[in-house]
């Protein structure tokens, strides 16, 4: 089947959080069945291509772009290219366009880390890439307003943030930087005029000595293991030195039996069941493996076991929440049954 992609495999590790605030979509989840592309956003391509005297490709074909990144729920982007060449006027020149395609949007950043909101997920975006032909930063300033009268003669949804706007940036012996997301265009001059100052600067720098190379595999790895660690956390409830009650749990082949002991009685218990009921702080214990006394099997089925134990003030919390529910079910019928 090939390999997994490394990038893709660094990012399994991260948990992402998504927050709904608008509606039930299927596109959230990544539930929607396959459909064809918005007509709309297709019109709108079209009549922009066809503004800017670009090419439009005869056949357009959707291709998926690999997200590993959290921002997309499936994994992946849908680009189709739409046209190549053309050009626009703006004010103090003529700029060239290298292609123009659409696409879907991604999620919005959250507040916290790995957090995104869902509420543009899905959305048809118009991706209009040009070439490097503009020299001042007012220049990009006059061409990003230009692209933006174009699209707006398209009748593309209006308000701030609805288009951002990329811009590479690179000068003579400098490297090429992106900067993403202005929507601000008033910014855009003094913005880009830092960056090529911040380049300059860089290239004045005289060679430094370079320092002894550091090995930092296993700080990598060690922070690897705590972060899936982390993610896996279970809730424990213990009574005293031992557990609240009798527990059982099968994970494949393997039954872990758990009851509670007095106190002085100690962990009896075999080498994979003492290890784990060791670590959650239980000292006395009795515990049978019914089964295959595999180590990995007897270890997940012992940490399913401690996963559902109740004390007894958690049993009744839960069971008056249950009452409550059936409580008000019966006066909701009942409403509707005089109705």
């Amino acid at each position: 089947m090939g390999s997994i992609d490394v990038a893709a495999q660094a990012e399994g590790i991260r948990k992402f959080t998504y927050h709904n605030r608008s509606c039930n979509c299927l596109v959230y989840t990544d539930e929607e069945p396959p459909r064809g592309p918005n007509k709309d956003a297709i019109r709108i391509a079209v009549q922009f291509a066809k503004l800017a005297d670009a090419e439009i490709i005869e056949e357009v074909q959707f291709m998926r772009k690999v997200v590993v990144d959290g921002s997309n729920t499936s994994g992946f982007q849908r680009t189709g290219l739409i046209a190549v060449g053309g050009q626009i006027e703006y004010e103090g020149g003529k700029l060239e366009l290298d292609q123009i395609c659409l696409e879907e949007d991604s999620c919005r950043h959250g507040e916290n880390k790995d957090e995104y909101l869902l509420d543009r997920l899905g959305i048809p975006l118009l991706e209009v890439t040009t070439k490097p032909q503009l020299k001042k930063p007012e220049d990009v300033q006059n061409a990003a307003r230009a692209l933006g009268r174009l699209l707006r003669a398209c009748k593309v949804k209006r308000g701030l943030g609805t288009i951002r706007q990329d811009v590479n940036i690179s000068i003579n012996n400098g490297q090429r930087v992106e900067l993403k997301g202005f929507q601000d265009l008033a910014t855009m001059p003094k913005v880009v005029e830092n960056e090529i100052r911040r380049q300059e600067n860089l290239n004045g720098l005289k060679q430094g000595n370079v320092g002894k190379p550091k090995d930092v595999t296993e700080l990598i790895f060690e922070k690897k293991g705590t972060a899936i660690a982390r993610r896996n956390i279970i809730k424990v409830s213990l009574k005293f030195s031992s557990i609240p009650h009798e527990v059982r749990f099968r994970y494949s082949s393997s039954l872990v039996i758990l009851r509670p002991a007095a106190p002085g009685t100690g962990v009896i218990a075999g080498a994979s069941v003492r290890a784990v009921v060791e670590l959650v702080g239980v000292t006395d214990i009795l515990s049978k493996v019914i089964g295959s006394t595999n180590p990995g099997n007897v270890v997940k089925a012992t940490l399913g076991a401690l996963s559902e134990l109740e004390t007894e003030e958690e049993v009744r919390s839960r069971k008056m929440i249950n009452s409550a529910k059936s409580d008000h079910n019966v006066e909701q019928d009942g409403e509707e049954a005089t109705g």
